[in-house]
């Protein structure tokens, strides 16, 4: 589905891309300016949702996929939500393309789950009545890599689960040196929340650094736009 009707809110509605694993699948490519998605749901597996342009809020949502699944050049916030990885690979993949755009993904007030499940222990499981995870299973999700050269994306106050790769990102071995993309955290939790062990070039943000990508700032553009007073408005 395509979204390109500024000011496009949507509550308590599923998109979804029913193809599985076979390459690039969206359930939704969205452009459109002061979009606002509610109690909203986006299940897919590569490049699930396409936020590509203009500025959008996502709350109390859940975005499931396994590469690359939210995707673009939105000025985005992913607020209260779930972002669920269903195979080994990246979160996110921003394309922002210079430092001067205002653009970027932010995750805050969330939690990054995951469902891969080892395939081994299975008769463990069953005796403990809980998940057994082998080897295989860990490390096997980056928080994000650049589509374009100045990526940026910030993980705020969120949980991590183990899964998720020590070094937390991926510079896609598209730039030498150090890369030109913006990846920073501020205050997350879970067995994830690994900083002693992140890409040396990426960012832990102080308390004041971290305030200038909350939502009402972060989203507020020229016209001042308030998302969690208009979201407030839906149902």
């Amino acid at each position: 589905m395509e979204i390109n009707g500024t000011g496009f809110e949507a509550d308590n509605i599923t998109f979804e891309n029913t193809a599985g694993n076979t390459g690039q699948a969206v359930a939704a490519a969205v452009r459109a300016d002061k979009a606002i998605f509610k109690h909203c749901r986006f299940l897919g597996h590569q490049d699930t949702l396409f936020a590509d342009y203009g500025r959008q809020y996502y709350v109390d949502s859940y975005i499931e996929g396994g590469v690359d699944f939210i995707f673009g050049n939105a000025t985005a916030v992913f607020d209260h939500s779930e972002i669920h990885a269903n195979g080994p690979g990246y979160l996110t993949a921003q394309s922002r393309t210079s430092p001067e755009q205002a653009t970027g993904y932010v995750i805050i007030d969330s939690k990054v789950t995951s469902g891969i499940e080892a395939t081994a222990g299975s008769a463990a499981a069953s005796e403990t009545s809980a998940p057994v995870r082998d080897t295989v299973s860990r490390d096997t999700i980056s928080l994000g890599r650049p589509w374009r050269p100045y990526s940026r994306v910030v993980y705020i106050d969120t949980e991590l689960p183990a899964d998720v790769v020590p070094e937390g990102w991926n510079a896609w071995g598209k730039t030498p040196g150090t890369p030109l993309a913006f990846y920073a955290e501020y205050g997350d939790s879970g067995p994830g929340a690994n900083v002693a062990a992140r890409a040396t070039w990426s960012h832990q943000l102080t308390a004041r650094q971290a305030a200038q990508f909350r939502p009402r700032l972060f989203l507020s553009g020229t016209d001042h736009w308030d998302p969690i007073a208009a979201a407030a408005k839906l149902p």
